[in-house]
């Protein structure tokens, strides 16, 4: 299983796409129905590995540090001496986030893992009562929080 193809492109040329609300059980005895089967070519997608770099996640961890910088706009979004972080869109809601006390971060993969640092950050600087990091497909109606909640998916 994966969420992106390109990750076992190399290694199989068919492959099942599971739909959104779509619920999938695996057997050895069921067959999927030979429609439903799509090939890698029907993709189109092909990443190529730079050289030195054995595997897909290996090269998405060694971006991360370009990725964190280029969502700070190299630097641009950092509020010197205020301690903050611009994120200019968000502006307009300014009065309603800073009601916010109670935070859920979603995401899964790599993504995960820059929640989980989001998560320590904002709590080693207290920015909220309550911050939690949870991968997305674990997610539960009783995860959300009931009164001044805010919730951040991360891709």
């Amino acid at each position: 299983m994966s969420s992106d193809t390109t990750v076992f492109q190399d290694h199989t040329k068919s492959y099942y796409n599971i739909e959104d609300k779509e619920i999938l059980r695996l057997s050895l005895h069921d067959k999927v129905e030979h429609k439903n089967i799509k090939t890698i070519a029907e993709e189109g997608i092909k990443v190529t590995l730079p050289a030195g770099i054995d595997h897909f996640y290996i090269m998405e961890m060694l971006e991360q540090p370009d990725a964190v910088a280029r969502s700070l706009n190299y630097g641009a979004r950092l509020m010197g001496g205020e301690n903050m972080v611009k994120l200019g869109g968000l502006d307009a809601k300014r009065d309603e986030l800073v009601k916010i006390d109670n935070l859920i971060i979603a995401a899964c993969g790599t993504s995960n893992n820059a929640g989980r640092y989001g998560e320590y950050l904002m709590r080693e600087l207290g920015c909220f009562k309550y911050v939690e990091s949870i991968i997305a497909s674990e997610i539960f109606d009783r995860d959300f929080p009931k009164k001044n909640g805010g919730f951040i998916s991360i891709s």
